[in-house]
């Protein structure tokens, strides 16, 4: 029987694409996970014959016809995974035979490497649903989850393909830099659902509490070089496009400072929301750039502990909020957000006491804009301190 006709006669649920160098231990974990889910799924090293010489015709037609008996393609993407060319051609027989297609994307890939080139087009894979993940246990548990379509929900999928979108479509200089920075996208989790209008009262109104909240705001993203602290954009369906080049001198990065900046965001924006009696539930993107191995400091009276974040240029956290919850969710979602922080730089066994006091004391004393009545072609009225509940 020839190997043609031996691979036309086995059926896969999930063909497994990704690049060897960097991703053979990813692909040989979910092969593994699969199979103890009673799965069936083809990866080239253990499912083509040893005697078929690779790269070869005879092995890229078994290959071929393997992903022609699947049902399912899983890309696991990894660093060097948008230039090997057989991963490529896998990709585009599997877009051509419209295949049911799963993005897996490790954390150490950038968005900026979500674009690839197939036959010389430019191919925007941020436009697909992608799942990230951190290990080999995780890709496992969300492999297995996007079949049973227990990973992401319709909602997710339209805001995070949103939110990557506009980080890939501007901002390019921001990206190229080194120096640390928060990114940080805020939108509607409703697709159908615009929570911000563009009338001549948001524009005022966004103008002057980005002076009063010390964000610099621009219609025509990043106008400001890099010196400035903030930087925002507001387009006219409500999403919030935030870049907060870090100020830190020395190298030398606290994670109060750290949470504090990314707090301001979010106030500012809530409160915007309270002014125009908004309830749309909302998502958040936060990702840090360039943290990667430097130290950040957690200060505790006159003593100090040095930890730090992976060493991967970009560590992504995602967040939902209800705005009817008001200044007491506000206050909840933060406390998730400052301990998630300590929890990925290291700081694992904080308590939930520690986290509590570290909140209030940063919306406590960085937060003298909110306590203030903001008087203007708008009356804002001051937003009491024990709103937040995390007193």
């Amino acid at each position: 029987m020839s190997i043609t006709n031996n691979c036309r006669n086995n059926t896969y649920e999930v063909f497994i694409s990704y690049y060897r160098k960097t991703g053979k231990d990813f692909a040989q974990c979910l092969k593994e996970g699969l199979k103890d889910a009673n799965i069936t799924s083809f990866r080239d090293e253990e499912d083509i014959p040893q005697s078929i010489k690779e790269e070869s015709d005879e092995f890229r037609t078994f290959i071929d016809k393997a992903l022609a008996n699947s049902k399912n393609f899983f890309l696991i993407m990894t660093i060097g995974f948008n230039v090997r060319q057989e991963v490529l051609r896998e990709l585009k027989n599997a877009l051509q035979s419209k295949k049911q297609i799963y993005l897996f994307r490790h954390e150490d890939i950038g968005y900026q490497d979500l674009k690839v080139i197939i036959d010389g087009n430019f191919v925007d894979l941020s436009k697909y649903e992608i799942t990230s993940f951190k290990n080999e246990n995780d890709l496992i548990r969300k492999g297995l989850g996007s079949l049973y379509k227990r990973v992401s929900t319709p909602s997710e999928s339209y805001f995070l393909k949103e939110a990557k979108s506009r980080i890939l479509s501007q901002g390019q200089e921001f990206k190229n830099n080194n120096s640390p920075m928060v990114e940080i996208v805020l939108g509607s989790t409703n697709p159908d659902v615009d929570w911000l209008f563009p009338t001549k009262e948001d524009s005022f109104l966004i103008s002057h509490l980005s002076y009063d909240c010390n964000v610099t705001c621009r219609r025509k993203f990043f106008e400001c070089d890099t010196r400035g602290k903030y930087f925002l954009q507001v387009e006219a369906n409500g999403f919030f496009h935030t870049i907060l080049p870090s100020t830190e001198e020395r190298g030398s990065y606290y994670i109060d400072i750290l949470a504090k900046d990314i707090y301001d965001v979010l106030a500012y924006v809530t409160r915007i929301y309270e002014f125009k009696n908004h309830k749309t539930p909302i998502s958040i993107l936060i990702i840090l750039r360039n943290f990667n191995s430097k130290p950040i400091f957690f200060l505790n009276g006159s003593s100090y502990f040095k930890f730090s974040f992976a060493n991967q240029n970009e560590t992504e956290f995602f967040f939902e909020f209800d705005p009817a919850q008001s200044w007491k969710g506000l206050g909840e979602l933060f406390i998730k957000i400052f301990k998630e922080l300590c929890t990925e730089m290291g700081c694992i066994d904080i308590e939930e006491s520690t986290v509590k006091k570290r909140v209030f004391n940063i919306v406590y004393h960085f937060m003298e804009g909110l306590r203030i009545e903001y008087r203007g072609p708008v009356i804002l009225p001051m937003v009491d301190i024990n709103l937040f509940g995390v007193n």
